[in-house]
């Protein structure tokens, strides 16, 4: 079972991977591509407003989608675990 939802379903501080793009033309997808937002691509939800906007950290640094773009980014959720060292 996945764990498979949508970028703006996403909450601050929550860590995802990018798995897909749905809904979206391809002048849409050239837009999310060229702004880093792909499969494969990790994401941190630093921002999400009440009226939409989802503001995210990524491998090409802070990106700012509206709502409807951030609803055609499929993401799987990733819980961070915690990695301490022997001492």
């Amino acid at each position: 079972m996945t764990n498979s939802s949508r970028l703006s379903d996403l909450k601050n501080g929550d860590h995802a991977v990018v798995i897909g793009l749905d809904g979206c033309g391809s002048e849409c997808q050239c837009r999310l591509v060229s702004i880093g937002i792909r499969p494969g691509c990790q994401v941190e939800v630093i921002s999400h407003s009440d009226c939409g906007r989802v503001v995210v950290n990524s491998s090409n640094g802070r990106i700012a989608l509206g709502c409807g773009m951030a609803h055609k980014v499929i993401i799987e959720r990733k819980n961070l675990e915690v990695k301490l060292g022997s001492v």
